[in-house]
């Protein structure tokens, strides 16, 4: 089990990870992010699998298992940050009391090496496990989700080490999130020549208008539309250009499958002189809970106990990698599986230290219940085949014995 002696390592190299600016998209750090990883799952005798999709920065895949084998758990993390080059130099790594403070310490660097760390002390002899560390998470995981859900369609569990959440709390269902740019074009005019132009207010005052029925027909969903910045317009002239962003949160997945429906909709509704542009900024379905999620979220309660951390559960409106792996019906997955910490995406980010041992050892202790559960089951095969065997030798026994008369 990690101890107190392994969290001076960890946090040695939670300073490290942290040093390396990795925004999204930057290359060259999430590249040594990976480099240290992968040196260290080389250490460790496990396989490290390098992806790319789309040109983005690879991900990377640390297991024990051969390809095509199903994996008892995934331990989903991600290596950028929302923290631009330079930032790493500009507030490096400090302790200040029981919080290690510094950019992407708890989102999501210190679950990824969390991650790690409870493989160290699993018997992976006995347990197929991968630890899963993207490069766009911050960024809606866009085509990287690819990965996460080909994994999770092998995986049995999945948890997810994000943070925490500073109740304590873990987290057993997210919201599904959508965000859009949406442009209206007309044709501009002024006060001289109104009938000649175009205003696309009015059609975006339309669809906004739908969008609202549409969410009130939904409960649980929330629908919030802003007008972007535009450039300045006089009230005598009709402008050319609206920008519309809009976000929506959703609790069932369908909802966004009526949503996106809805937008093409009426995008094909336009007037010719009205155009309409849709730009997908982000995407995350919604991680639901479920009745095939107790039996995990009981595993996770009784690791807790066993660790000395009680556990609760809350939902959550912001999105994960989690969500993804959802998607697969056969995947059970809980969330917020990592140290705790908070302020996420400010200069006050912090991970709480005394809670990365027992946060470890929760995940180490599902493992050895998984490890118990397989060998259950494979002596009740076991007794099951010897039970056949010793029926089947009865039966040529008295078989033999009526050839005989």
């Amino acid at each position: 089990m990690f101890s107190k002696e392994d969290l001076k390592t960890y946090l040695d190299d939670l300073k490290y990870l942290t040093s390396i600016d990795s925004p999204t998209g930057y290359v060259e750090g999430i590249n040594k992010i990976i480099d240290f990883f992968t040196e260290k799952a080389a250490e460790m005798g496990l396989t490290a699998i390098r992806k790319n999709y789309s040109n983005n920065p690879d991900c990377l895949l640390i297991t024990n298992a051969v390809e095509g084998e199903t994996i008892d758990i995934l331990l989903l993390a991600h290596m950028d940050t929302v923290f631009e080059v330079g930032t790493a130099q500009d507030r490096p790594f400090k302790i200040v009391g029981n919080k290690a403070m510094a950019p992407g310490v708890i989102d999501d660097k210190g679950g990824a090496l969390m991650g790690l760390y409870a493989m160290k002390h699993m018997d992976l002899t006995q347990v197929k496990v991968a630890l899963l560390l993207n490069s766009n998470e911050e960024e809606g995981s866009k085509n990287n989700r690819v990965f996460i859900e080909e994994v999770a369609a092998r995986s049995k569990y999945a948890l997810t080490l994000e943070a925490t959440r500073v109740s304590r709390a873990s987290v057993d269902k997210r919201l599904g999130q959508a965000t859009y740019k949406i442009s209206f074009l007309g044709k501009p005019a002024t006060i001289f020549n109104f009938k000649e132009g175009v205003s696309p207010i009015f059609e975006m005052a339309e669809f906004v208008r739908s969008l609202k029925m549409l969410s009130g027909n939904n409960t649980g969903s929330i629908i919030n539309a802003v007008i972007l910045e535009t450039p300045a317009h006089d009230i005598n002239s009709i402008q050319e250009e609206i920008n519309l962003g809009l976000q929506v949160r959703f609790a069932e997945n369908r909802f966004y499958e009526n949503l996106e429906s809805k937008i093409k909709q009426q995008q094909e509704k336009m007037p010719d002189n009205i155009k309409m542009n849709i730009e997908k900024i982000s995407y995350y379905p919604c991680m639901p809970q479920s009745f095939k999620q107790r039996e995990l979220k009981k595993m996770v309660e009784t690791a807790g106990n066993n660790c000395g951390w009680s556990i609760t559960w809350e939902s959550s409106f912001g999105g994960s990698d989690g969500c993804f792996a959802a998607l697969n019906e056969n995947c059970i997955v809980v969330d917020g599986m990592g140290p705790l910490g908070g302020n996420f995406h400010t200069e006050d980010e912090y991970l709480d230290i005394p809670s990365v041992e027992p946060k470890c050892n929760i995940i180490v202790d599902i493992a050895n219940q998984i490890i118990k559960q397989k060998q259950m089951l494979a002596e009740r095969s076991s007794q099951m085949e010897k039970n056949r065997q010793l029926k089947e030798q009865r039966e040529n026994e008295l078989k033999e014995k009526n050839d005989a008369k």
